[in-house]
């Protein structure tokens, strides 16, 4: 497996794989507007692909903010204010 940063050609592959994930488990529940709008957010800091055999399987990115109720959980269980986090996320994987 190969890890690297995602790039945009990258984006219809991954959209077609969290499309796959969300038939599977409805997630993310409250998604608003198309996929790849949702896997390449203005809020995204970085954003990298796992290669597998040449063929992209998933991506993680990591975003200034996510929910509000995430970033409350995240912030309690790390004892850090919402202010001094960021959220990670697994929008497709394989």
């Amino acid at each position: 497996m190969r890890i690297r940063a995602r790039r945009e050609n990258d984006l219809p592959r991954l959209a077609a794989l969290a499309d796959a994930v969300r038939v599977v488990d409805r997630w993310p529940p409250h998604r608003v507007g198309s996929t790849r709008h949702f896997i390449a957010s203005a809020g995204t800091l970085a954003a990298f692909v796992a290669e597998h055999d040449g063929a992209v399987i998933g991506q993680v990115a990591l975003h200034e903010r996510s929910a509000d109720a995430v970033m409350a959980l995240a912030a309690g269980a790390t004892g850090v204010d919402v202010a001094g986090l960021a959220s990670g996320g697994v929008p497709a994987l394989r």
